[in-house]
């Protein structure tokens, strides 16, 4: 097995940076622990409504 390498994840950012939305992360206060911290990145905040995007792409 062919592990994934930073220059991978480097030309993938390159190949959705005109498509993909840049999404923040908000957190989850309500949700998480003090010591753990919780963040939701909100996908469905992507022109299609999905997170789907940028595995499609």
């Amino acid at each position: 097995m062919q592990l994934v390498t930073i220059d991978d994840i480097k030309a993938a950012a390159d190949r959705v940076r005109d498509v993909a939305v840049h999404t923040p992360l908000v957190p989850a206060a309500g949700w998480a622990d003090p010591e753990r911290p919780l963040w939701i990145k909100p996908e469905n905040l992507q022109p299609i409504g999905a997170f789907k995007i940028r595995g499609a792409y």
